[in-house]
């Protein structure tokens, strides 16, 4: 995961992503795939755009070459075939954020597929976000000679809803400070999630934070422990910074209350988020999401534990600094979730 400051910064790492692996760069639009392959072809490298505006000729010659293993890098929307099967890609690059988790996991899964190292990256800043949200908005569109088959209002409301609420889940998914590979698997119900994985990026940049950290993330331990562990993530992070509006009455009377009232609100989501990935914080299984103390937290928030080990959100609050990061591992065979 990597968050970008615009179309800019994707266009100067993309390049540099992508290098000589057999790489498959996902865009949202037809526009942004051809300008993926252009910038590719400018810098060198052998890409080809894919998307439903080309001629059938055209996206079958580009599929063939892919597959043949001709072309490295195909840069495509969504209407690139899923029976293309090659076991050798090495790069899955989402250069703007997918429409759902659903989507995101079905395209990086044909990453490593012959079991080598490989890498799933996503680029993505809130532009992206707006333009999923436009896309969902407008509907899809009708294949042209085809006449529209009319929808009831109500059932195509409701299925924009269910779009909408997915997408934030998946914006949710790409701000986390957790373990990728165990947020993942967690939304899909699969026993199998653990962490740390040791092969995320988030997993990667575990090390231990420093004692302006360590104050912060014994202040938001605070402020659960005092609202009696009672609510969810977005009114404790309010509560915090002092974002009374819509709070309920017992949150706007804490000794935590405004606590941390120099600091941004979503900054302080994400650490929450970070202590939950960290073993500091559990979440309730009911929709409510309510937030709790762990023994470790406890232990954490009491001063009788001092070593705490985390991926930090990379927005810092103002009044913390991070040790040095450890450097990450080699692949291990598993696809890197970056």
């Amino acid at each position: 995961m990597r968050a970008v400051a615009g179309d800019w910064d994707k266009q100067r790492l993309l390049p540099g992503l992508v290098g000589p692996a057999r790489s498959l760069i996902h865009a949202a639009t037809r526009k942004n795939a051809e300008m993926a392959a252009d910038l590719l072809k400018a810098a060198g490298l052998d890409a080809a755009a894919y998307h439903a505006g080309l001629t059938d000729a055209e996206r079958t010659r580009v599929q063939d070459r892919f597959a043949s293993g001709e072309a490295r890098v195909v840069c495509a929307t969504n209407a690139f075939g899923m029976g293309i099967d090659r076991p050798d890609v090495e790069r899955v690059i989402h250069a703007d954020i997918p429409g759902s988790i659903e989507a995101y996991y079905q395209e990086i899964g044909r990453a490593g597929r012959d079991g080598r190292p490989a890498m799933a990256m996503l680029l993505w800043n809130y532009a992206d976000v707006k333009t999923r949200e436009f896309l969902i908005d407008r509907g899809r569109e009708h294949p042209k000679g085809r006449p529209a088959v009319p929808l009831d209002p109500i059932e195509v409301a409701r299925r924009k809803e269910i779009e909408h609420k997915k997408l934030r889940r998946m914006v949710a998914y790409a701000n986390s400070a957790g373990c990728l590979r165990a947020t993942i698997l967690r939304y899909f119900r699969d026993p199998a999630a653990r962490e740390p994985c040791g092969a995320c990026g988030n997993c990667a940049r575990r090390a231990p934070i420093d004692p302006p950290a360590r104050l912060l993330i014994r202040k938001i331990l605070s402020g659960i422990a005092r609202a009696r562990e009672r609510y969810g993530r977005r009114k404790i992070a309010a509560m915090l910074v002092g974002n009374l509006d819509d709070l309920p009455p017992p949150l706007t009377q804490l000794s935590t209350t405004g606590l941390l009232k120099h600091e941004d609100q979503r900054t302080i989501e994400r650490w929450i988020d970070a202590a939950c990935s960290a073993g500091l914080i559990c979440a309730s299984e009911d929709r409510y999401r309510t937030l709790g103390l762990t023994p470790l937290g406890r232990d954490v928030m009491a001063g009788r534990v001092e070593e705490v080990e985390m991926a930090a959100p990379t927005v810092r609050p103002a009044s913390s600094t991070l040790r040095k990061r450890r450097p990450a591992g080699r692949g291990d065979g598993r696809r890197r979730w970056q």
